[in-house]
């Protein structure tokens, strides 16, 4: 009988176990009945429109420029990281970058400083110091000329600094550049 005990407790105890860490994994969800209720934003108002923009680039020592249409928002963080990752897009498509970056967030504080958080780091560690400086200034440029309402940049990445050795990022860069 104390074994039969003994058995039964080790069984009951592996079950619990195992459903808890599939709990604990989200392979199991458990939704409380009371949560039934669809989420509607407070703000349905919003205001939405496609507006054209212009990316810029510099590639084959020259500026390039490309327009594009997406959707804006009035909400200047949104617009942000939209044109943001279309940017990153392009540079990509461009073969400036070989990385696919994401725009993880975009903040905005009251002093008209934008915080950007980076999924990666936009340049390789090998990039010339120059070719580091055009991928930030187009960046910039971007931004300044599809009339963002901020005043300087901060680059991170998930929410840290960004490290380099070329270029100092833990300052403020001015939207309208350095060059």
């Amino acid at each position: 009988m104390k074994y039969f005990t003994t058995a039964c407790l080790v069984i009951v105890s592996c079950i619990a176990g195992v459903i808890l860490y599939a709990y604990q994994k989200e392979w199991i969800i458990i939704v409380p009945p009371y949560q039934t209720a669809v989420y509607q934003p407070e703000d349905t108002d919003e205001h939405l429109e496609h507006r054209t923009i212009s990316l810029f680039f510099f590639k084959h020592h020259q500026w390039s420029k490309e327009d594009i249409t997406i959707i804006w928002s009035s909400d200047a963080s949104y617009n942000v990281k939209t044109i943001l990752n279309s940017w990153f897009m392009l540079l990509e498509d461009e073969k400036i970058i070989d990385k696919d970056i994401q725009v993880v967030s975009a903040i905005i504080s009251p002093a008209k400083e934008l915080f950007i958080s980076l999924s990666k780091e936009p340049f390789n560690k090998q990039d010339a110091t120059y070719i580091k400086l055009m991928i930030v200034q187009g960046l910039l440029k971007t931004l300044y000329e599809n009339k963002v309402p901020v005043q300087s940049v901060r680059f991170l990445i998930h929410h840290q600094p960004l490290l380099d050795d070329h270029l100092n990022f833990s300052i403020s860069w001015p939207l309208s550049g350095f060059l």
